[in-house]
């Protein structure tokens, strides 16, 4: 299947896939297994879209038999590997998921897929033909001429630094209005040039370091969400490296009972108590 046209390119059989129910064509309501007879030691499975375009899905063959998984039924090829008249790229994701869909050409120029596969804990950097290198050679959507008849893209991918980093802290706690709340969180497997922050919203209110982090709020009166991240340096930065956040709610009880005592505190100058916060 060529996929810059959508026209089968090389020898194949095809199949319509269908399950009837009381003389009615039905759909399955999930993924199903296909298995089909399969007269080539190699071959691609493809199924026809709405618009007519084929698309190639992920197949296993053993034994003369071909197995791939559908969500629903339609028309499908199968098409001999061995013949030489087309060239393809199919992609890796070595170790992630979401490799993009073999690419198939008469044509030795192809344009590589913009998709980008994932991985937890780590960062895309590109496409080789070495799996194993640090250093990729080829970007999403880059062009390439092809020599060889076909070839394999492996994902490479570099470790966040923050993969293995953990904040300890309690999410919620529960303080009478006017207390003083001293809130605490620390972190585990945190490299240097990282720090723990609190933050209300987009506002730092303490900055610790790699360890620790505390805070204080004065009489509180109200509710609050503080947000505990971990940042390269000490200021929040959108989409940084594997940034780290950890929410605490405070519950402040506003009974009347509670609130006369914090009006008689504030008035006399009676010391407010402390309550902390901290991971147990």
């Amino acid at each position: 299947i060529d996929n810059k046209t959508g026209k089968i390119i090389k020898e194949y059989q095809q199949y319509e896939v269908a399950l009837l129910n009381k003389n009615e064509f039905v759909q399955p309501s999930g993924k199903v297994t296909v298995s089909l007879a399969c007269p080539y030691k190699k071959a691609t499975v493809a199924r026809q879209n709405a618009d007519g375009k084929w698309e190639i899905l992920d197949a296993h063959l053993e034994n003369g038999i071909i197995t791939f998984e559908v969500d629903h039924f339609c028309k499908f090829a199968v098409s001999d590997d061995e013949d030489n008249s087309y060239y393809a790229i199919s992609y890796d994701a070595n170790g992630g998921i979401g490799a993009p869909a073999k690419q198939i050409s008469t044509d030795n120029n192809f344009t590589l897929s913009s998709e980008i596969p994932k991985r937890d804990g780590y960062v895309f950097l590109g496409w080789d033909e070495r799996s194993y290198t640090t250093t990729p050679n080829l970007k999403p959507g880059a062009g390439i001429m092809l020599i060889a008849k076909e070839i394999k893209l492996y994902a490479i991918w570099e470790k966040m630094p923050l993969a293995n980093a953990v904040i300890n802290v309690k999410p919620s706690a529960n303080v009478s209005i006017g207390n003083n709340v001293k809130i605490t969180a620390t972190a585990k497997n945190v490299p240097e040039g990282y720090n723990l922050v609190i933050c209300e919203g987009k506002n730092t209110l303490a900055e610790g370091d790699n360890k620790s982090v505390t805070y204080t709020v004065e009489q509180i009166m109200d509710d609050m969400t503080l947000n505990v991240y971990v940042v390269k340096g000490t200021t929040i930065q959108e989409n940084s490296d594997g940034l780290l956040e950890k929410t605490v709610e405070i519950k402040v009880g506003k009974s009347f009972f509670e609130r006369i005592i914090a009006f008689f505190r504030t008035i006399f100058f009676i010391h407010h108590p402390t309550v902390e916060v901290k991971p147990e």
